[in-house]
């Protein structure tokens, strides 16, 4: 049984605001949904400020439940991909001030996925350096189950080999050749069991001619009988590449050539956080179906039902069930008890 608020509980989200709860459930359903801003705004006749109110708390609440939920996850694969957006304007038209001083600009979506559940692990919004990456894989590290060590995959960015080292690799302190100088400085090592794929896909005219892979970190061997045990026949992100196409159909703001785009890389957070828990709890997933054991009959002529379709969280075990919106918002998520320091 799932833990709800009380529609008058005063630690619950929207305590307090004078819209129907059922309308800001419908109202966020609708950015959930792929409608922007301002649409919303229109069709549920309110202002403007007042959506990006809701949706603050919303995003600051699916947060919450994702973070509660979403932990010590044993996977065997992971995908890593970023995703290109902008904030307010693109890149070649700031000015140099701006370019200096604000978060204006391209931003990327960095994105980390279990392919088998169709779970995105963690995300972290920012610029296209390494020090995102690294941040990416701290946050899908502190995700993972002790000692869970996945198959990483990704295309040939070069900042995922260094980030990777640095969160799942070990530090080595080599020996210093002679009796005379300094030592020399640690580095990270690849640990015996880390293992890690790249996909290299040459483009010509805009349009791919061929695609390779490469074994960076393990045996080949050993990550081919590791894919095959999970369904694969070779290293891909077909799977995270999917997931940036819906993450650009149900978020508006990453849709390409619109008026929804960012204006501030906050509500992009905001609006991601919402989005991906809506994905995960409410979304029921084609990909993750199960055939019924015995076919429900439908009303009239109608063919009966075959499949038991289930959300990500449903096939991760988080839930056992598809939850509505209104269960996602009101979902408790009990608080966190800090011993008193002594």
């Amino acid at each position: 049984m799932v833990p709800h608020y009380i529609l008058g509980d005063s630690g619950y989200r929207f305590f307090g605001l004078k819209t129907p709860s059922e309308t800001i459930y419908h109202a966020l359903g609708c950015l959930a949904e792929s409608m922007g801003i301002r649409a919303t705004a229109r069709v549920f006749q309110v202002k403007k400020d007042t959506v990006l109110r809701w949706l603050r708390r919303a995003g600051e609440h699916s947060a919450q439940v994702s973070a509660y939920l979403m932990h010590n996850f044993q996977v065997e694969q992971v995908q890593l991909d970023e995703l290109w957006t902008f904030v307010l304007k693109k890149e070649k038209t700031l000015s140099a001030w701006e370019k200096l001083h604000t978060e204006y600009g391209d931003n990327w979506i960095w994105t980390a996925i279990d392919p088998v559940h169709k779970l995105v692990l963690a995300f972290v919004v920012g610029d296209h350096e390494e020090p995102w990456a690294v941040g990416l894989l701290k946050k899908l590290k502190a995700v993972l189950a002790k000692g869970c060590m996945p198959l990483f995959t990704s295309d040939q960015l070069p900042h995922y080999t260094s980030a990777i080292l640095k969160v799942f690799g070990r530090l080595a302190y080599p020996k210093r050749k002679g009796s005379r100088g300094r030592f020399p400085n640690p580095r990270f090592e690849p640990s015996a069991d880390l293992q890690y794929a790249t996909v290299h896909k040459e483009r010509q005219g805009g349009r791919i001619i061929s695609v390779s892979t490469r074994v960076v970190f393990g045996s080949a061997k050993a990550i081919l009988v590791r894919l095959k045990s999970l369904g694969m026949k070779k290293v891909n992100t077909s799977f995270v590449e999917r997931m940036n196409l819906t993450m650009r159909h149900i978020v508006s703001r990453l849709r390409r050539k619109t008026l929804c785009f960012s204006k501030k890389r906050e509500y992009l957070e905001l609006h991601l956080h919402l989005s991906i828990a809506y994905y995960h709890f409410v979304l029921t997933h084609r990909g993750l179906r199960r055939p019924l054991a015995e076919p429900i009959p439908t009303n009239g002529n109608g063919s009966p039902k075959k499949w038991e379709y289930r959300t990500p969280a449903m096939s991760a075990s988080l839930t056992d069930h598809v939850w509505t919106m209104k269960e996602l918002l009101t979902f408790r998520v009990p608080e966190v008890t800090v011993a008193p320091c002594i």
